[in-house]
């Protein structure tokens, strides 16, 4: 190929300039517009730490020494506190309709909805429920 026909080319793609600019121009708004809605659809892990009240400073009269007095209030999520008190004395979890059970480090467990997780003790006790291992759940 040669420098005159690399020229050509470009020529040819001189006349197609506005059909060119108008598919980039579509190809960037879509890319934008799936951006935007991933972006949108981020979810929420859990709902932000509450604090209520305001620090109050009193004045003592009998030694005139200042007492401060906070009535900071932090409020956690339920749910939050819920799995955390759950997952700390149980080892092993699954889901109410499914057959297999996990360690809660693996992906399947996180893929459990929180309210229809069943924690369990022991793999004895999740036998009992007739649950079998998962098999990409490495530990198990």
């Amino acid at each position: 190929m040669s420098v005159a026909d690399s020229l050509n080319k470009i020529k040819q793609l001189k006349a197609y300039q506005e059909q060119i600019s108008l598919i980039l121009l579509i190809c960037l708004s879509a890319s934008l517009g799936y951006g935007l809605g991933r972006l949108s659809e981020a979810k929420q892990v859990a709902a932000p730490l509450e604090i209520t009240g305001v620090p109050t400073v009193q004045d003592s009269s009998a030694n005139n020494s200042q007492k401060i007095e906070t009535k900071t209030k932090i409020q956690a999520p339920e749910i939050a506190k819920a799995s955390t008190e759950e997952a700390s004395e149980k080892k092993y979890v699954a889901s109410k309709s499914g057959t297999k059970y996990y360690l809660p480090s693996c992906s399947g467990a996180n893929r459990i909805k929180e309210e229809n997780k069943v924690w369990f003790a022991s793999v004895e006790e999740a036998k009992a429920r007739g649950l079998e291992p998962a098999s990409g759940c490495k530990g198990l």
